[in-house]
């Protein structure tokens, strides 16, 4: 039995990574996402958008990448990072602290 499992574990580490099952759209989307650390270039909005630039930019993001639509590697993950940074820069007060600082309340804690 044990010689069996190790022969099935060989023959699972040889075989090719199952190719993305998202969109070359999908892909690049979140590549884009999880390559950057900045809210603004997550969402893909300047830094003088208006609330409503982000509001839409977010809105695109979530109707592509939504975890229950997009099956990318890694559109979960995107998902959540620009959720956050949706929730940043779509407060005023948030926005201005990250605007000064180039951190959000979480990422100044964790400094």
């Amino acid at each position: 039995p044990q010689a069996r499992q190790k022969a099935q574990q060989q023959q699972q580490q040889h075989q090719p990574k199952a190719p993305d099952p998202g969109t070359p759209e999908e892909q690049a989307l979140v590549r884009r996402i999880l390559g950057t650390q900045d809210h603004y270039k997550v969402l893909g909005v300047s830094k003088s958008a208006t609330e409503a630039e982000i509001k839409k930019a977010y809105h695109k993001l979530a109707l592509k990448l939504h975890p229950d639509k997009s099956k990318a590697h890694g559109a979960d993950e995107a998902f959540k990072k620009f959720s956050k940074a949706f929730t940043v820069l779509s407060e005023a007060d948030t926005r201005a602290s990250y605007d000064r600082y180039g951190m959000d309340d979480e990422q100044m804690q964790n400094a």
